[in-house]
């Protein structure tokens, strides 16, 4: 990835799942549904286009990796 608006963009747009969080169809494990609605939102208020140095320094992005890596444990226990 050369961007953080590229990551995002792999992630909620390639993938479908942003249309599937407009649909409110992420699945039966209403947990990880409410993180990823809580991923995408906190994403959508960091500015992808900043310079590295600002978007480092940014309290979203400090608050994205953490529940992006709460996603991923849901994720992790969800496939058993």
């Amino acid at each position: 990835m050369s961007s953080l608006e590229e990551c995002l963009c792999s992630i909620f747009d390639d993938s479908g799942l942003t249309y599937a969080l407009d649909k409110g169809d992420v699945g039966s494990d209403d947990d990880l549904a409410a993180s990823l609605r809580r991923l995408d939102s906190i994403t959508a208020a960091i500015d992808q286009r900043a310079p590295v140095e600002q978007l480092l320094d940014d309290p979203a992005l400090r608050r994205a990796r953490e529940e992006a890596a709460h996603t991923l444990r849901l994720l992790d226990e969800s496939a058993g």
